[in-house]
């Protein structure tokens, strides 16, 4: 029987000594053609979409949202690399707003460090430097100022209502993603983003790792747990992808919809939030979907001493 929000305790297998953490790759940023609109009137805004989420300039939207009820102020410290960020005061523009892209390349994007503040309260914000701008997670925005944002499917548009507050349950700001593999990026965002905090270098996502991951996610459905369908160790199926490695670690999980959720899931298991925050420097998620029902597969591996 199914059941929601599952995981378990992780297998860690260790073979030699432990080396230091490799540099993370840019993650991939594509050009969002979606049409956006501020209540009826159409803006044309700079955007770009990272694993199924869509980021902004934060002075675009700023500029876009100056006259409404959530107008806000934006104020760059140099010396903190910081931003502050007050409601209810106008924005006032530096000339370089809404310029758009110059192309519809896809770029490389790596994240972003910045402490932002809202009214002096520092804030969570996704935030990443993708072609010399910084560009930040609409959703993360519209939680933070509190103004309405939707996706509407039959006119295939992002909405934005400065006049209705941010709710909480929308999770897609794009065209919903059946895509896997946005989410299994999603996943290792998030991953690297805890890391990140706690002082510790991001994983770096492999290829074949990754493969290996959503054979064992569709494996999960068959046969749950860290044994395979055909009775061998979860490991073994490195063998079919060549991985060589000196430790590895196997964090499983099922029923949660979300990249958020699963992580959240997995950081509040003491056990797996260890190993996610553990001295490994490769990682392959893997996601199945069956009926809207998720499988949630991650690979942790060191490669060698």
């Amino acid at each position: 029987m199914k059941k929601a929000g599952l995981i378990i305790a992780e297998i860690v297998v260790v073979l030699l000594f432990i080396s230091p953490l490799a540099l993370t790759k840019p993650i991939n940023a594509i050009p969002t053609d979606s049409q956006i609109y501020l209540a009826e009137k159409q803006i044309h805004l700079a955007a770009y979409n990272i694993a199924g989420n869509n980021y902004f300039k934060l002075r675009d939207l700023a500029y876009a949202l100056s006259g409404t009820a959530k107008s806000v102020a934006v104020d760059w410290d140099v010396a903190d690399s910081a931003i502050y960020l007050t409601n209810g005061l106008p924005y006032l523009p530096l000339g370089e707003e809404m310029a758009g892209r110059e192309n519809n390349d896809c770029l490389e994007a790596l994240p972003a460090n910045f402490k932002i503040y809202l009214n002096m309260q520092e804030i969570a914000v996704s935030s990443f430097i993708i072609g010399g701008n910084s560009y930040f997670r609409l959703r993360d925005l519209g939680t933070a100022l509190d103004f309405g944002v939707s996706w509407d499917n039959e006119l295939r548009c992002i909405r934005l209502e400065p006049d209705q507050p941010y709710i909480m349950d929308i999770e897609e700001l794009s065209p919903p993603l059946p895509n896997t593999e946005a989410y299994a990026r999603e996943v290792v965002y998030l991953i690297n983003e805890e890391r990140v905090k706690k002082g510790l270098t991001p994983l770096d996502i492999d290829t074949a790792i990754s493969a290996a991951a959503y054979v064992r996610a569709e494996e999960l459905k068959k046969e749950w747990g860290h044994m395979r369908p055909n009775g061998s160790f979860y490991y073994s199926v490195f063998d079919e992808f060549h991985v060589s490695y000196y430790s590895c670690c196997e964090n499983i999980a099922a029923g949660q919809n979300s990249p958020q959720s699963v992580v959240k899931s997995w950081l509040d298991s003491p056990g797996h939030r260890e190993s996610i925050l553990g001295k490994y420097n490769k990682i392959g998620v893997g996601v199945f979907e069956v009926d809207g029902y998720y499988y949630w597969e991650q690979l942790l591996v060191l490669e060698h001493k």
